[in-house]
C-alpha cells in the first residue's frame, strides 16, 4: 500500500536520489537547503517498506499552490497501487 506523508529533513537522501529524475542539469540542493526550503512544503509517496516512490514539492502563493517538482522513482513509474 502506498502512503503519502509530509517530507522530513531526514528525507534528504531520498530526495537526492530522486532529484536527477527532473533532468534539469542542476546540482542537488544540499541537506540544509532541503530542510529549510523544500521539506516544509513537500510530500513523499512511500511503499510498504517506507522507501520513497516519489515526491511533490510545491509553494503556496496566497490561495494558490504552485507545483515545482513532481517526481516518480523509475521503479514506480507506470505502477499501480490499485487493488
Amino acid at each position: 500500500m502506498t502512503r503519502i506523508e509530509p517530507a522530513r529533513p531526514d528525507d534528504h537522501p531520498s530526495f537526492a536520489a530522486l532529484f536527477p529524475e527532473l533532468e534539469t542539469g542542476e546540482a542537488v540542493p544540499d541537506a540544509a537547503r532541503f530542510a529549510r526550503e523544500i521539506a516544509p512544503t513537500a510530500l513523499f509517496a512511500r511503499d510498504e517498506r517506507m522507501e520513497a516512490l516519489g515526491y511533490v514539492f510545491f509553494q503556496i502563493y496566497g490561495r494558490d499552490a504552485y507545483v515545482r517538482h513532481l517526481v516518480t522513482a523509475p521503479r514506480a513509474a507506470g505502477a499501480s497501487g490499485a487493488p
